[in-house]
């Protein structure tokens, strides 16, 4: 087990039911040099093993400013207005975390 070394990591999830996630990583894939210009180092898509249409978008950040601003501007009616247009059959919570402790088992 060791400390978050380096910057500090930040992951911004999102909840969202969709009617396909297939269309949520197709999204990523199409605006990745935009997030990647917003701070976002990396992200990950995950769906509720019971439910498909639940899904969790974490974004992953150095630095905690880059990771409230990509937090307003998801949370701005625009953007939750075009999430509904492009799928989103409900909006979820959004939350920011910070990493202090990785831990690889095994």
């Amino acid at each position: 087990m060791t400390a978050a070394s380096g910057p500090a990591q930040f992951r911004l999830t999102i909840r969202r039911r969709v009617t396909e996630v297939d269309d949520v990583v197709e999204r990523l894939g199409r605006i990745g040099r935009s997030l990647r210009e917003s701070g976002v180092q990396s992200y990950t898509v995950s769906r509720s093993a019971d439910d498909p249409s639940e899904t969790e978008v974490a974004l992953y950040f150095a630095e905690r400013d880059a990771a409230e601003q990509m937090m307003g501007r998801l949370d701005s009616p625009e953007s939750r207005e075009r999430a509904l247009l492009s799928g989103a059959l409900e909006l979820g919570a959004m939350w920011l975390t910070e990493t202090v402790v990785s831990a690889e088992l095994g």
